[in-house]
C-alpha cells in the first residue's frame, strides 16, 4: 500500500497505480497501472476523494519560497513562519 503523509488537516499520499483508470488533475493523461503517482485527499461533490497527480508533475507544481516578513502560517500545523523560513 501507499505511503501516508499526516499534515494536519492535509493528507498526502504517494503510491504505485493499482489499476489504469485513475487520471492526473494537472495534466488530465491516464496513470498506468503500477505507476507511482501522488495523491491528496480532497472535498468534492459532498464527499471526501483523492485527487491523484504523476509525481513529476506534482513536482512540476512545487513552489519553495523564503518568508520575507512575518506574516502567515502553516497550514498544516498552523505554526506562524519566521523571516527566513521556507514555505
Amino acid at each position: 500500500d501507499g505511503q501516508l503523509l499526516d499534515l494536519g488537516s492535509n493528507k498526502l499520499l504517494f503510491d504505485r497505480a493499482k489499476t489504469g483508470r485513475s487520471t492526473c488533475k494537472t495534466c488530465g493523461q491516464n496513470i498506468q497501472k503500477e505507476e507511482l503517482r501522488y495523491g491528496v485527499r480532497a472535498y468534492s461533490g459532498g464527499r471526501t476523494v483523492i485527487f491523484y497527480a504523476h509525481v513529476l508533475c506534482f513536482q512540476q507544481q512545487i513552489g519553495v519560497e523564503y518568508v520575507k516578513a512575518w506574516r502567515g502560517k502553516c497550514k498544516g500545523s498552523g505554526v506562524p513562519f519566521v523571516p527566513g523560513d521556507l514555505r
